[in-house]
This record gives C-alpha cells, structure tokens and sequence, in this order.
C-alpha cells in the first residue's frame, strides 16, 4: 500500500494575503506552489468536430451565395463561443487567485515564440496562458494585491521558486 504523498503547504503571509507562484503548463493551466492544480478545460478541443463540420459546409457552399454568407456567420458564431468560454474561465480562475492570495508570481514565457512550435501551437492556445496572466494586473489593481513576473531561467520540470520579499 502507498503512501499518501503530502504537499507541504508553505506560504509567506504578506499584507493582503498570502504569497503564491504559478507555473503554467499544458496538460494543466496551472500549477501553484503549494500543490494545487488549475484544470485545463480545453474548449477549443470539445468544439473541434463541430468546427470541423462548419468549416466543410462553407467550403462546399458557392461563392457570393446567401447560403454561404449563412454558414461563415455560423462558423463565426461558434469560433466565437470557443473564445467567450475561454475569457469566461480565465476572468474566474484569475478573481479566485487574487481572492486567494496577495502576491502572485507567474512564470515569465515567451508565449508568442513558444506558439510558433507547430506540435504545441493547439495545446497553448486553447488552454489560454495570455489572458489568465492579463487578467491578473488588472484584477489585482482593483483588489489591493500584486502579481510579478518571474524569469525562467530554470528549465521545464522543475518547482517555480518563489522569492522571499
């Protein structure tokens, strides 16, 4: 029988709350550095089939026709969808972190270089890395708390480290 394996819960307290880093990644959006993990919902990934199914009726369709006028605002509407549950997720996950916590230190990628690998560019944008870290400053200006951007010097596979402040 294993051992339950237990995350030591460390966290600086700081005025306004506690101090947390996030690591990003892909198969999770995030894991913070005390253990926790924020799910990935992969929006764009459950509406792949769909899209695929439009895309294939617009092109089928003759150009300059109303039909085809018809079926690209469908398209459109369901690419849409994808990027409103997208910013959906990422306005609830970055409130709850800044309700969390006080200071938060996210990871420091390159997301516009690291999107021209054409094996991760799907992975990465559905899992919306940008507008989590966006959403941050913003949310944190209203709520008195304070997001920073940590350097990656480390490479993948290893622990964020937090410094002490």
């Amino acid at each position: 029988m294993k051992k339950k394996q237990q995350t030591r819960r460390a966290a600086v307290c700081i005025s306004g709350g506690f101090l947390i880093g996030i690591d990003l990644g892909v198969s999770q959006l995030a894991i913070t550095s005390d253990g926790d993990r924020i799910e990935s919902p992969k929006f764009l990934r459950k509406s792949e089939e769909k899209l695929k199914r439009k895309q294939r009726a617009v092109s089928k369709k003759k150009h300059g026709s109303n039909r085809l006028r018809k079926a690209v605002r469908d398209l459109a509407r369901l690419h849409e969808k994808v990027a409103n549950q997208r910013r959906d997720y990422a306005h609830k996950k970055s409130r709850e972190l800044i309700n969390t916590y006080g200071l938060i230190a996210f990871e420091d990628l390159n997301i516009q270089g690291m999107v021209k690998n054409r094996h991760l560019v799907k992975s990465i944008a559905d899992s919306g890395w940008n507008q989590l870290i966006q959403f941050e400053p913003f949310r944190a200006y209203r709520s008195h708390s304070n997001p920073i951007r940590l350097g990656t010097s480390l490479q993948g596979g290893t622990r964020l480290r937090v410094p002490m402040i």
